[in-house]
Parts: C-alpha cells; structure tokens; sequence
C-alpha cells in the first residue's frame, strides 16, 4: 500500500511540473522607435487602384512603388488582401523555418486568420491572403491599441507588434472601403 501511495505521489509530482513550452516573444514597437523606422500611410493612387493602408519603412522605395512591410487594400466584395514584405521568404539558402498553415492580423479585440496564398518567384516564395473582416471587426482591428501581425513559423515565431494607425488614418481607410463596397 506505501508502495502504491508514493507511486501516485511521484506521478502528481511530475504531472504538476510539467512545464508548457512559453510562448515565443513577439517583437514589439513603442511609438517613438515605429516613428523613426516606419509610417502608416494610404498608397498612393499612382500604383494602388484600391484602398491600401500599409506600414512602411522610411528609406524604402515607398511611396513610388509598393514596397511596404504590410499592405492592407480593401476588395469590391468588402474583403480584405493582405500582404507585403513581411510575407516573402529566401528559398535559396534552405528556406524559410516551417511555416504556420494559417497568417492572421490581431488587435486587442479581434484575430483574423486565412490560409496564406503562395507565390514562387526566382529564389523566393511570398504569400498574401484575404481576410474576411465584418465593419465592425474592421474597426476594431485597425482601431485598437496594438496592431500585430500574428505568428508565421511552426516554433510560434515571427509575430510583430505595431502601434495602431493614427484614427484619422484608419477612419479615411474604412471610409474609402466601404464607399468601394457600396458603389459595387
């Protein structure tokens, strides 16, 4: 019977120290350090025929070609592509990590995943997705107190956190996509 007892002893020992694999850091932006690297802005109509929202780097080729971290442009049928630099991948020195199955755009109140859509180019292979956002998960989405870009790799990595747009930005972005999706 002692036998019995220290065995069940030893087993909730080891059952209560199991430890659950911490979840990967997500690299995060304060304000100042996303201003003095990137900018929300809307894309220019020279190279954008829809409503694009992206997050740029400063000395990149942005504005004059589209060349931005994430790019957000709104569909006529209210959806919503995403895609960018944040979604290509080097294949010529053995690939990316494993990827996840699903990309996703989160805020505080809302996740929106999709199953990425692959391209293949040279030595590289990028996604982009479309998301499927209701008004208000929209709202919430672009309206939060973070904006991130969820994980891409199988190890739970590669999730970026950015401040929000500036609410006038983001309101002019809901406004020119839901003019586009009500004049289909």
């Amino acid at each position: 019977m002692r036998q019995l007892i220290s065995l069940i002893a030893v087993a909730l020992v080891a059952a209560c120290s199991v430890e659950e694999p911490s979840r990967p850091q997500v690299m995060v932006f304060a304000q100042k350090d996303f201003e003095r690297i990137y900018v929300w802005d809307l894309a220019p109509e020279t190279w954008a025929d829809r409503p694009t929202l992206v997050i740029a780097e400063k000395d990149s080729l942005y504005p004059m070609a589209p060349d931005a971290e994430v790019m957000l442009t709104c569909e006529p049928d209210g959806s919503l592509e995403v895609w960018g630099n944040t979604y290509g991948f080097a294949t010529d020195v053995g690939g990316p990590l494993p990827l996840l199955p699903m990309f996703g755009l989160r805020s505080r109140d809302v996740s929106l995943l999709a199953e990425p859509i692959w391209e293949y180019g040279g030595y590289e292979k990028s996604a982009h997705y479309v998301l499927r956002p209701s008004k208000t998960q929209l709202r919430q989405l672009l309206g939060g107190p973070w904006f991130e870009v969820s994980e891409m790799y199988s190890d739970g990595s590669g999730a970026t956190r950015y401040p929000s747009p500036p609410n006038d930005l983001a309101n002019a972005f809901i406004r020119h996509c839901q003019a586009m999706t009500e004049a289909r």
